[in-house]
């Protein structure tokens, strides 16, 4: 039964029984003010990498999704992950990564003056 409308105060909820597929991602970096297409097998190995998923977790997880072999599904992710790394887009969780700061205007667009907050003590 399809929802009478969508008023701002509505909020839309996928049914249960979706899948979702990714066709692909665009990712834009910042601090390079580069913009990377990903494709869909890239674009799923991207999301796994939230810093708690193994590439072992990733290829399982992977294979299960797209009903792929798992070596095939490992040759994919792998290479994806080299990509990915080459273009300076990972970082190792269990390695301390370093953190990249971005100087910001102390002022906003309409002239106000932006207040950081004071560092930790």
């Amino acid at each position: 039964m399809a929802l009478p409308s969508f008023d701002a105060d509505v909020r839309p909820l996928t049914v249960d029984d979706t899948e979702t597929a990714l066709f692909e991602a665009v990712v834009f970096r910042e601090a390079t003010k580069s913009i990377h297409r990903l494709n869909a097998s890239a674009a799923a190995v991207w999301v796994c990498c939230d810093g708690e998923t193994t590439v072992a977790d990733m290829i399982a997880e992977l294979a299960e999704v797209f009903a792929t072999d798992t070596e095939e599904t490992e040759r994919v992710v792998l290479e994806a992950l080299e990509q990915l790394n080459e273009l300076d887009l990972l970082v190792r969780a269990d390695l301390n990564p370093f953190v990249t700061v971005t100087q910001v205007n102390d002022t906003a667009s309409d002239g106000s003056r932006i207040i950081g907050c004071p560092p930790d003590t």
